[in-house]
């Protein structure tokens, strides 16, 4: 294999993993500008199953700012949400129809995900080089 080909794939997962990292500072900082707020899920809708199972689903929340009710889909896309469950969510203050979940888990894993393909990255790509 060639130098240049040696190098693609190493480079191309670091970029993958500085992807993550970004999406997951993002995400964090959403977080911290967005005002939480309790929700109830209106609608849960199965977009697709893996092995007679939920895999991905599109999940409605109704919500109420300033007197304002309003429904928004959510980011979220646990199979666990049920139609009429209590949940918190956070919504833009700019935007009350932006909403996303009060959990934090999805910025935390996406940080921790892109720093562990950006150090294996690192680590092929000196490998690589050496070879």
């Amino acid at each position: 294999m060639t130098g240049a080909k040696r190098l693609l794939y190493p480079l191309l997962a670091l970029l993958a993993g500085i992807a993550f990292i970004v999406f997951g500072v993002i995400n964090f900082s959403q977080h911290n500008k967005y005002i939480e707020t309790d929700a109830v899920v209106s609608k849960v809708t199965i977009i697709e199953t893996f092995y007679d199972e939920p895999d991905d689903v599109e999940i409605l929340v109704r919500y109420t700012v300033d007197g304002k009710e309003y429904e928004s889909q959510l980011n979220n896309t646990s199979t666990n949400l049920k139609e009429g469950q209590n949940i918190k969510v956070k919504y833009d203050p700019s935007d009350p129809s932006k909403v996303i979940s009060a959990s934090k888990s999805y910025a935390f894993i996406a940080i921790g995900f892109g720093a562990l393909v950006v150090l294996i990255s690192i680590f092929l790509l000196l490998k690589a080089l050496r070879s």
